[in-house]
């Protein structure tokens, strides 16, 4: 799984936190770090095409083709992969589908810095204390007020039991791409994004739209950054189309 990471070196940890379990003091900070989960991704990616190719050589297929999907962080992430793949990896991908992404020179910059929202300079137990006010602020924002309360009370209820030390050291490291690497990218790309997206707003797609040269935008009404949790019909409608369309 992405942060799984292979370093041992240990980078940031608030040692002096009383509150901090043992168990979080003992992960390695850098097994978040940008490196480690782009090695994370790219090594599940060969594994599955690997995979993939197989069963499609077992068919009588040629090679096996593939659609990548990513939502928030995940489709910096991605884009990222694409890029190393352009670079002689061998691999096939049809499509790329980038639900609720930006850029980092996009309109949301205050929040695709590098190194993420300021929050997360805070020591552990600070955010640990913080971490239900957070995880409601986060619900208020990602869902649309038109969301069924059973979804918003789930996400909360997971918020709440996510690691803020994983969350702290993850955000601290997040590196997005920019729209010069976003024009580098020569797959076919669908960018799906809620009009009244709270986090990344409707017009960081727009950006990330008209910073790749072979994309389409398709924006979701009544819906905020959980727009595949929130609408799941149009969003699997539209990538079912955009799938049509590149075979």
């Amino acid at each position: 799984a992405l942060g799984c990471g292979k370093s041992h070196h240990r980078e940031e940890v608030d040692y002096g936190n009383e509150y901090q379990d043992r168990k979080q003091r003992d992960m390695p900070w850098a097994s978040f770090s940008e490196k480690e989960l782009a090695n994370d991704l790219q090594g599940m990616f060969q594994s599955v095409y690997e995979k993939a190719s197989r069963s499609s050589s077992s068919d009588g297929g040629s090679h096996a083709t593939m659609y990548l999907v990513g939502h928030s962080y995940g489709t910096s992430q991605l884009l990222k992969l694409i890029h190393t793949q352009n670079q002689g990896v061998n691999v096939h991908v049809k499509g790329l589908v980038l639900i609720g992404g930006a850029l980092g020179d996009g309109p949301a910059s205050e929040i695709t810095r590098d190194g993420g929202h300021p929050i997360f300079r805070l020591p552990t137990f600070i955010l640990n204390y913080m971490q239900p006010s957070l995880s409601q602020g986060f619900v208020n924002a990602a869902f649309h007020e038109s969301c069924c309360e059973t979804l918003r009370a789930a996400s909360l209820e997971k918020s709440n039991r996510n690691s803020m030390y994983v969350c702290k050291a993850f955000y601290r490291q997040t590196k997005w791409v920019t729209s010069d690497h976003a024009q580098q990218v020569k797959v076919r790309t669908l960018v799906i994004h809620g009009e009244d997206d709270l986090i990344l707003p409707v017009e960081a797609g727009e950006h990330l739209a008209n910073s790749l040269p072979h994309s389409k935008l398709v924006t979701v009404s009544n819906a905020s950054h959980q727009v595949f949790q929130e609408k799941p019909d149009d969003v699997c409608r539209a990538i079912m189309d955009f799938i049509l369309k590149c075979t």
